[in-house]
């Protein structure tokens, strides 16, 4: 996708082939580079329908179908369970624009504040 972020780490993890918008991998590398070009680890990109139905806690029109979001593990040299390195990476990644969540072990990172009007897809009913 680009040049620090294969076409593998963000693909649909259920092999149909769909992958994100390249607006979030081209934001990606902005945030590694003002990260110190230390990479960013991601364990979810691209979700088809079917795959994000099948994923536990998933919304149903969550912003990974999209093409609009990312899990992130470890960015920039910090791990996302750390707290103290869970604010460093949101704090990079919001400086490029990207809407972040806390979870457990993770990051969301999704597009929301750059596309608003991707919210009133939540509007839908599927």
């Amino acid at each position: 996708m680009t040049i620090n972020l294969s076409d593998k780490e963000l693909v649909c993890k259920c092999g149909c082939g769909q992958l994100p918008s390249l607006v979030i991998a081209y934001l990606l590398e902005l945030a590694r580079h003002l990260g110190g070009n230390n990479p960013i680890w991601c364990s979810s990109g691209m979700r088809c329908r079917k795959h994000n139905e099948d994923t536990p806690g998933s919304s149903k029109v969550s912003l990974h179908m999209f093409g609009l979001a990312v899990d992130i593990k470890e960015a920039f040299g910090f791990k996302a369970d750390n707290p103290s390195g869970r604010k460093a990476i949101m704090k990079i990644l919001r400086s490029v624009g990207f809407y972040c969540i806390e979870e457990n072990s993770w990051i969301h990172a999704d597009l929301r504040l750059l596309f608003p009007k991707i919210l009133a897809i939540r509007q839908l009913k599927y």
